[in-house]
């Protein structure tokens, strides 16, 4: 419960401090040059993000450090017109980007988690998703999953099971399928979040 209070509580700082950034309004991603993943960008490109993220993590820090708490956390903006993607990565495990030729690319850490420490630098990055790319992101109870003999479901299951050509709905549901099979009727540890967006 505390957790769950915690993540709301981080969520909610997001909104409001991406709102204060006008995050959803004025950003400029479609006149940037292409870069490869996780290079950093320009700062003026990347600073509501930053921004945001940094107010969060002050007030985390601030308020909430005695309690031992912190999240992980992976945000970005996306452009549906011309799929550039602004993203910040606080110590998250890192999204796949599945290209349409098959290729797998991981986007890394561009910054600490959130609530450890203050004034830490949190860098945006950018890339690209083409028409027929898929992005995955999921947290770290999906690949810690465990069986009845304690075997995690692992990262390499994951990735090994990751479908270019099926629909990210129906992808969800063969994860979740996956998973549940793996566990049986060993108890679920932890959250088990995913998220399949592709660009069409």
């Amino acid at each position: 419960v505390g957790a769950a209070l915690f993540m709301a509580l981080v969520r909610s700082l997001v909104r409001a401090f991406s709102q204060q950034n006008y995050l959803l309004e004025k950003w400029e991603s479609v006149t940037a040059p292409r870069l490869p993943i996780g290079r950093p960008i320009a700062s003026d490109a990347g600073e509501p993000l930053t921004q945001t993220i940094l107010l969060t993590n002050n007030y985390l820090v601030h308020n909430h450090l005695q309690a031992g708490m912190f999240a992980t956390l992976f945000l970005g903006l996306l452009d549906t017109e011309s799929g550039y993607m602004t993203y910040v990565n606080c110590g998250h495990n890192p999204p796949v980007v599945l290209r349409s030729d098959g290729r797998q690319i991981r986007l890394p850490p561009t910054g600490p988690a959130l609530g450890v420490t203050a004034a830490v630098p949190f860098a945006a990055a950018r890339l690209i998703l083409d028409p027929g790319d898929l992005l995955f992101a999921f947290t770290d109870g999906v690949i810690d999953a465990r069986d009845e003999r304690r075997a995690f479901f692992g990262e390499s299951r994951l990735l090994a099971g990751l479908r270019l050509a099926m629909p990210a709905a129906e992808l969800i549901a063969q994860f979740q399928a996956a998973l549940q099979a793996h566990m049986t009727d060993a108890p679920q540890a932890d959250d088990i979040t995913m998220l399949a967006l592709r660009r069409e």
